[in-house]
């Protein structure tokens, strides 16, 4: 259920994509931090105000992944590859860490964990991705986005506004 409760609670389930293995830390601790912010809420008006703290909160991590303020190891995704590079049939994350990983001369077997950055999700080959350790850009825009779908699943009612980022209080007034 969106929102407040009928009982009058804040949600307290946990969002779908801090429950994904591969979530960056930084997505997770940002949704932790709105769940801790928005659960202080007893009552459907305090809600409201703790939704606005949530969205300025949401700009805050937003600005800081613009400025490179956050650690690359907080942006990096963990995964465990089942296949061997050959098995891949397409150049998707995995295989593309995979490679990385053996251009630097680390050969990774299955279900060893690789720890890979995104650097341009729109590209189709290996440089979609980096290691953790190689120095390259980072795709802004996909971790602004990932940290706008975390909102989304704490804040659903918000869905539409956040993408026009112009959400005032009597918007969010006015889903209650």
């Amino acid at each position: 259920m969106d929102g407040i409760h009928p009982r009058g609670q804040a949600p307290r389930h946990s969002p779908s994509t801090a429950c994904r293995h591969d979530t960056p830390k930084i997505i997770k601790e940002f949704q932790k931090e709105v769940l801790e912010l928005l659960k202080k809420a007893d009552t459907i008006k305090e809600y409201r105000k703790k939704q606005l703290e949530a969205l300025e909160l949401l700009e805050k991590y937003k600005k800081q992944i613009k400025q490179g303020c956050i650690s690359r190891e907080k942006l990096a995704y963990t995964s465990k590859p089942s296949k061997k590079i050959e098995d891949y049939k397409t150049m998707n994350r995995n295989k593309a860490a995979l490679i990385k990983y053996r251009d630097k001369g680390s050969e990774i077997k299955p279900g060893k964990k690789i720890k890979y950055i995104i650097r341009n999700s729109n590209l189709k080959n290996r440089d979609k991705i980096a290691l953790v350790e190689q120095e390259s850009p980072i795709d802004i825009n996909h971790y602004t986005k990932l940290l706008e779908r975390a909102y989304q699943t704490l804040q659903p009612n918000q869905t539409k506004k956040i993408k026009n980022k112009k959400i005032r209080q009597c918007d969010i007034e006015a889903n209650y």
